[in-house]
């Protein structure tokens, strides 16, 4: 479960069916998951019975409730060693709570929050004034047409690598696990890689 707006668009009670891993403690301004990744130290407080998954000793020290401790593995990679306590990792926590996933035996990944729609000039995400269309490398257009410096050039590089790392993981991860990915999310740009299939769950 990431941050994106898609994780507003289905009630708790649909949530409640799965086993849920939260992508960061913002999560909990939504819904509260079953598991919680905390790979960094600048984020939101966590509720106290929550149950963190961390490698960081700020979280293991400060947090009065389960703390399970992993240690980093590979950048960019998967190596699903059930026996370590490795998870490999990448800039984005989606990357590793689809390996913790696997890592506990799930073969079948539905996801949400997971949107990245920005990079697909869709602007979900960010300042509403500034029209999502580039004009060259580090400009965009704003709402009257004119070429201004782009505010969220960083933002727009930082999302396209995220994209371009999952990708790279659902492709192993399907080709050669034979995991298989459902995106409940109707815009997630993810669904433009052929192992994520949309999810139809006919909500009311």
């Amino acid at each position: 479960m990431g941050n994106s707006d898609s994780i507003n668009l289905f009630p708790d009670e649909l949530y409640d069916r799965f086993f849920t891993i939260g992508c960061n403690s913002r999560i909990f301004s939504r819904y509260a998951p079953d598991l919680t990744l905390m790979i960094d130290d600048n984020l939101p407080i966590p509720p106290p019975d929550a149950d963190l998954l961390t490698q960081l000793p700020k979280w293991m020290k400060e947090h009065p409730g389960t703390v399970y401790k992993f240690i980093l593995g590979l950048r960019l990679q998967f190596h699903p060693d059930l026996s370590s306590n490795r998870i490999d990792y990448s800039i984005t926590s989606p990357y590793m709570a689809f390996c913790t996933a696997y890592l506990m035996g799930y073969r079948t990944i539905n996801f949400v929050g997971i949107d990245l729609d920005f990079v697909n000039k869709k602007n979900y995400h960010d300042d509403k004034d500034v029209v999502p269309i580039v004009t060259r490398p580090g400009y965009v257009r704003d709402k009257e047409g004119k070429e201004i410096t782009d505010p969220l050039y960083s933002r727009r590089k930082f999302l396209s690598s995220c994209y371009n790392h999952m990708n790279y993981l659902i492709n192993k991860m399907g080709n050669y696990h034979r995991v298989r990915f459902f995106s409940l999310s109707p815009h997630s740009l993810l669904l433009q890689n052929g192992y994520v299939k949309k999810v139809d769950l006919n909500v009311q």
